[in-house]
């Protein structure tokens, strides 16, 4: 919760071009609120998507492959939905901006496409610049050691990655929300 707070900091940095990009120590006050409605703003559309991939991996069985492409068809589906409205909730740092269902609905395909685009990328990127890190911390350190470091260092490069890229396409894929 603490990361989602950090990320909406530098989302609406971001958006707005202000730096420094990240919160420092003394900002702990507005991270923790900017959690707070983060979280309240991303918790309905996480809900329904683990709601439905909870009835798919109940109810549907095939092979390792059809079932990777239905995830990703249900991930893209429900993407739009669980990333827009923090990304409409850090332009203003307003709680009623993250329900606006209007520019959600609008953005929500060309959104789908461009998160398609980042997971391709993220997967020839990071996944393949992770892999040869591993390799040499393996070497250098031993396994224990290594996949604890690089563990630590993906997910916080991924989480930050990942909404920074949705905060980029504020105005271009996203709707510019009206005053």
């Amino acid at each position: 919760i603490i990361m989602l707070g950090c990320a909406s900091i530098a989302m609406h940095r971001n958006i707005n071009n202000k730096i420094p990009l990240f919160p420092g120590p003394f900002d702990i006050f507005e991270i923790i609120s900017k959690a707070i409605c983060s979280t309240v703003a991303i918790f309905p559309g996480l809900l329904i998507y683990y709601a439905v991939i909870g009835f798919v991996q109940r109810n549907i069985q095939y092979e390792t492959f059809v079932m990777i492409v239905i995830y990703v068809c249900i991930t893209l589906f429900f993407a739009p939905f669980i990333f827009i409205p923090v990304v409409l909730y850090s332009v203003n740092g307003k709680l009623s901006d993250a329900f606006n269902m209007k520019n959600i609905y609008e953005g929500s395909g060309n959104f789908a496409v461009q998160f398609l685009s980042y997971i391709l990328q993220y997967i020839f990127i990071i996944c393949l610049f992770t892999y040869l890190i591993y390799t040499v911390l393996l070497e250098m350190l031993g396994d224990h050691v290594s996949l604890l470091i690089l563990k630590s260092i993906v997910i916080v490069i991924s989480f930050f990655s990942l909404f920074i890229f949705c905060s980029d396409l504020y105005e271009d894929v996203i709707p510019e929300l009206k005053e």
